[in-house]
């Protein structure tokens, strides 16, 4: 019926554990080297989605006094170049008063060397008219905007030191080589799939156990002849996301990867669909790579992959 009821659900978990105990699995902690990775990863992918929303904050600001900034502070606003500019600039005003000379000088020192497109943001800047010369709305905005400035370098900063000590701690654990050799893993999502696999290798015992956990595989519905299928909305959002953003990673560095996803939007799949397909294949492949300890080859998966499609092929023609 879809009816719900906290203390029958109680007893219900309570029968549970009372008799079939030989069901249900004993819950173990990681190992330490597992613990601190996960905190770490955790931790700093709240910074980043901090930063996220302080950026878009940002935008948000300049839209209402200041819209020339989002076209010539950079297309980034939480990188350095960006919040320098800001910090430099926070009006119209502040910008026009300086001379092209030194807001060239000033984009070449943080790394912007481009000249056309220097010379069509000075164009720009040369052109641009102020939505407001009221102070009552330049000052205010003015100065939240240096504030927002502040907050995305700190954050900035904040995450390059998580950065490190992401990387410390994955450089010493068991599993590095293994995670590292997965094609476009780098930096950040190696140290994940490493502490979503962990390096006890009781967790898991088939692949489908993590395609259920992680809720990267569907939900079959079925009642009498009629089945539905479905994704699964109940999961573990910062695994699920490890999956999902490295199969879409994935597929611009591995050339099978990117042809399973087209195949898939060819057939009608929307492109989000497609990537949550191929982290259920790349679960498979990971599991193997994880039971066996063995880091992953993409010849050999190539090959071998080729030689099942020759042998189908010929089966069928037989």
């Amino acid at each position: 019926s879809g009816a719900k009821d906290d203390p029958a659900d109680a007893q219900t978990h309570l029968t549970i554990v009372q008799r079939h105990q030989d069901q249900l699995m004993v819950w173990k902690p990681k190992p330490a080297q597992d613990r601190r990775l996960e905190r770490l990863c955790h931790r700093r992918r709240k910074l980043v989605e901090m930063q996220v929303r302080a950026r878009n904050v940002l935008a948000s600001e300049l839209e209402v006094f200041y819209p020339l900034a989002l076209e010539v502070a950079g297309s980034d606003l939480a990188s350095a170049l960006s919040c320098a500019f800001l910090s430099r600039w926070p009006n119209l005003a502040a910008l026009k008063r300086s001379r092209p000379d030194t807001i060239r000088r000033f984009y070449y020192a943080h790394g912007s060397r481009r000249g056309d497109v220097i010379e069509k943001r000075l164009q720009a800047i040369k052109e641009a008219k102020a939505v407001s010369e009221d102070p009552s709305l330049i000052d205010p905005c003015s100065a939240y905007v240096q504030a927002l400035v502040l907050t995305l370098e700190g954050l900035a900063e904040s995450i390059a030191k998580f950065d490190k000590a992401i990387e410390q701690a994955f450089a010493v654990h068991a599993d590095h080589q293994l995670w590292s050799s997965f094609p476009a893993a780098g930096k950040v999502l190696a140290p994940r799939l490493a502490i979503a696999w962990t390096s006890d290798r009781e967790r898991f015992k088939s692949a489908q156990e993590m395609q259920n956990y992680s809720g990267v595989a569907p939900v079959r519905n079925a009642s009498g002849k009629r089945e539905t299928v479905f994704r699964r909305y109940h999961r573990p959002l910062f695994l699920h996301q490890t999956f999902w953003e490295y199969a879409k990673l994935s597929a611009l560095h591995c050339q099978w990867a990117k042809d399973y996803v087209e195949s898939q939007v060819a057939k009608g799949s929307r492109r989000s669909t497609a990537y949550r397909s191929l982290a259920f294949k790349w679960q498979r492949i990971m599991f193997a790579c994880w039971r066996d300890g063995k880091p992953y080859d993409d010849d050999h998966y190539t090959a071998k992959k080729q030689f099942q499609t020759t042998s189908v092929c010929a089966n069928k023609a037989a």
